[in-house]
């Protein structure tokens, strides 16, 4: 058995850096392996995301609509079908962002803890989580100071909260004194789009999209954050999103 054994000669004792390696290894081996996970994502996502063909225009959904509703694709379909053929290469993108306002909270809550069932015509309230639809609406805000988008439709309620800290277009300046019926108007600068014709010509398509949302453009400035959202679009994009805005007014139903 002597014989098998290694001289003692031979043992090679472990080097400083290799015990340090080890001792590291041993306490931090799983959180090495979750950074190179995340990392691996990471490069991922941003590999994904610049090779990704941009959208020839976005428009920015706020209201009492799940992101998740099976409308959201067919609402992506009508605006991209829309004339002219600019918004046909690369397709509308749209983002929907879903927020309720206390006042649907409260009612929300209030039919929860009732043990009632609901009487013939009532409505029916979703249960929202009051944190979840703060966040919501700060993300909504974000996307609006960030001008990601320069076409929104938002809830009448939210239309009324970001039109005084968000630049936008007046609809005589913008498409001509007049253009725009007095009928279909919710003020100088928002559409009812309920009322438009491109809605109507679409009512299954918009079906989730709340009664009262008003539709309206933001002001370009070149500058982030500058004057109001609109503000990191380029001019090309900037000119597609009037066009896109132009064009859903301008639809009349054959």
């Amino acid at each position: 058995m002597d014989e098998n054994k290694i001289p003692a000669s031979d043992i090679q004792p472990q080097s400083e850096t290799g015990k340090k390696f080890e001792n590291f290894w041993y306490y931090n081996k799983w959180k090495v392996i979750a950074a190179v996970f995340t990392l691996i994502v990471l490069i991922f996502c941003v590999v994904q995301c610049a090779t990704k063909e941009k959208s020839d225009v976005g428009i920015l959904y706020g209201g009492a609509m799940s992101a998740s509703d099976t409308k959201v694709p067919d609402m992506k379909k009508a605006f991209t079908s829309i004339e002219p053929d600019t918004f046909k290469k690369n397709g509308v993108g749209l983002t929907v962002t879903e927020i309720y306002s206390e006042e649907y909270i409260k009612e929300s809550q209030k039919q929860q803890s009732s043990t009632g069932t609901l009487e013939p015509g009532e409505t029916e309230y979703r249960t929202v989580n009051p944190s979840v639809n703060a966040s919501n609406y700060e993300n909504f805000s974000q996307l609006l100071q960030t001008g990601s988008y320069s076409v929104v439709i938002a809830d009448k309620w939210i239309y009324d909260a970001m039109k005084g800290r968000v630049g936008l277009r007046g609809l005589d300046e913008l498409l001509g004194e007049g253009s725009v019926p007095q009928d279909i108007r919710y003020d100088e600068c928002g559409v009812i789009f309920k009322k438009t014709d491109f809605y109507l010509a679409n009512q299954a398509a918009f079906s989730g999209v709340s009664d009262d949302a008003v539709i309206c453009i933001c002001i370009y400035s070149p500058f982030k954050g500058a004057v109001g959202c609109g503000g990191n679009n380029t001019d090309t994009e900037y000119e597609r999103s009037i066009e896109m805005f132009r064009a859903i007014l301008d639809f009349r139903i054959k």
